[in-house]
């Protein structure tokens, strides 16, 4: 904030972390370098349009947005990536941010243009999801080449099932998809999962081992 109103520029920040509504209403500061954006709490951001936060940071600019936390409307996130052409990584926390409403987040055309348009390639799923919701993104993002499941649940074979799917041409592009968990459980099931549809036996698939916290799958 800056009580003499300059708009000051400052060069060196690439990474800007918004926590709340007015720290975006009272910044007095620009980010023209800025490629990177993380907003902790979304859902306080609904009535601020993107045209505001653009003058704290150039959103055409952007190759990585992330969404921590929001508790309120899918469109809003939609606008904002009408505005960040050039992204491509998104992160985001699906179970609040679509969580119970998915019913309530049909495809709408801002939604139908975004997913023609958005470069996105790496999608980092932050908290665990449903297979709807991945379903939902999967073709809001459809140029997606890695995607992160940071925390699991029991809907992770399922999950793994659609993302690995021969006919889905919304994932033709995925090659890679990591998932984080502390719990070995989960490795014995991706592997069990694997061995049970046979997709041991597709050359183009390797299945790693888990390495501290992370288990990859490529193909």
């Amino acid at each position: 904030m800056n009580p003499n109103g300059e708009n000051d520029h400052i060069n060196s920040v690439d990474h800007l972390e918004i926590q709340d509504e007015k720290a975006i209403i009272n910044c007095a500061k620009y980010f023209p370098n800025a490629s990177e954006l993380t907003l902790c709490y979304f859902d306080q951001f609904q009535h601020v349009p993107p045209t505001i936060l653009n003058s704290i940071i150039p959103l055409k600019q952007l190759t990585k947005l992330v969404i921590v936390y929001c508790n309120g409307s899918f469109s809003k996130i939609i606008e904002l990536l009408c505005c960040t052409p050039n992204l491509h990584t998104f992160s985001i926390n699906p179970k609040l941010c679509i969580g119970q409403n998915i019913e309530l987040c049909q495809p709408s055309e801002a939604f139908q243009l975004i997913s023609k348009t958005n470069n996105i390639t790496k999608l980092n799923i932050i908290d665990e999801c449903r297979l709807e919701e991945v379903n939902y993104l999967v073709h809001l993002c459809p140029r997606l080449q890695h995607i992160t499941l940071i925390k699991v649940n029991d809907q992770l074979e399922s999950i793994l099932l659609f993302l690995l799917s021969k006919d889905n041409d919304k994932i033709s592009h995925l090659h890679s998809i990591c998932i984080q968990t502390w719990c070995e459980t989960y490795f014995e099931k991706v592997k069990s999962l694997l061995k049970s549809e046979n997709l041991f036996d597709v050359s183009s698939i390797m299945v790693g081992q888990l390495i501290f916290s992370r288990i990859y799958l490529w193909w």
